[in-house]
């Protein structure tokens, strides 16, 4: 059995005591202590590129867990049938297209990413697969973040234990984008299906403003529409030109199915950065 410490004071530092598995976890606001149990973990398995393979927990594992969780609205929405419920779930038990299109473009040999000493976050994280994708590509250090707590509880911690024997240097947030702090500035921010909603396209922007370190990259994979909740990409690069912080590339497309696109994020030239390189 492992015991998770979920920190409640935003100014403890990481720390490992009484944490059986070495996994450092931090996740603010506080929630209460959640014990995990791995024993008998099984996963379905993803292949990414030649030779990486991921595991990740099937959903009828998760819901058996979440019976005894104090966040019940993952349950209730998942018991009406519905992927995403704004401001209460948005679909982190669910791997979305996007996520194994994105996991395989980084994997490629002609992939011109290198995650060798990276600080990396993986935002919108559910399952976590591009995070965990990042470790083993090399990143020094990952942080995943999702919405809800108990997604994080039950779907991306257990897939780190799933994917890893030694665990790596990796932290947890949840909640709302307008309240994440970092403890540091990214080189990578990795987020697959985050654009669906126009009215978070602020607090997007803002936090990957807030974020990112002046050299960074944003890799953000998403469906070129969003039926029924109003979003688009096209919409979202207009508001990113219209906000003159970055600068944005297109560098994948599919027209198979619903088309999707994955596209880089970079700071302009002639914007100052504020940002501190730690």
């Amino acid at each position: 059995m492992f015991t998770f410490n979920f920190l409640k004071n935003e100014d403890n530092e990481d720390s490992n005591e009484g944490n059986s598995c070495g996994l450092s976890v931090e996740i603010k606001p506080s929630g209460k202590e959640i014990e995990q149990f791995t024993e008998g973990l099984t996963g379905c398995s993803y292949k990414f590129g030649n030779n990486i393979e991921l595991k990740s927990l099937p959903k009828n594992h998760i819901k058996k867990n979440l019976e005894n969780d104090v966040d019940l609205s993952i349950k209730e929405a998942e018991e009406s049938h519905s992927d995403l419920v704004s401001g209460v779930y948005e679909g982190g038990l669910k791997i979305w297209e996007c996520t194994f299109d994105l996991g395989h473009y980084l994997t490629r040999q002609t992939s011109s990413y290198c995650f060798e000493h990276k600080v990396v976050l993986d935002l919108g994280c559910g399952a976590g697969l591009l995070g965990i994708l990042a470790c083993k590509l090399g990143a020094i250090q990952v942080d995943f973040q999702d919405y809800n707590a108990g997604v994080i509880k039950h779907l991306t911690i257990p897939n780190i234990l799933l994917n890893f024997s030694e665990i790596p240097k990796v932290r947890f947030w949840y909640g709302d984008w307008g309240g994440f702090k970092q403890a540091c500035f990214y080189d990578v921010i990795l987020t697959s299906e985050t654009i669906y909603q126009p009215k978070a396209y602020l607090k997007l922007h803002e936090l990957f403003k807030n974020c990112l370190k002046p050299n960074g990259i944003i890799i953000l994979a998403a469906k070129s529409y969003y039926f029924g909740v109003g979003g688009s990409l096209g919409e979202f690069l207009s508001f990113i030109e219209n906000e003159k912080i970055f600068t944005h590339k297109n560098v994948w497309y599919s027209n198979e199915g619903i088309k999707r696109e994955i596209v880089e994020l970079r700071f302009r030239k002639d914007v100052s950065i504020d940002n501190e390189l730690l």
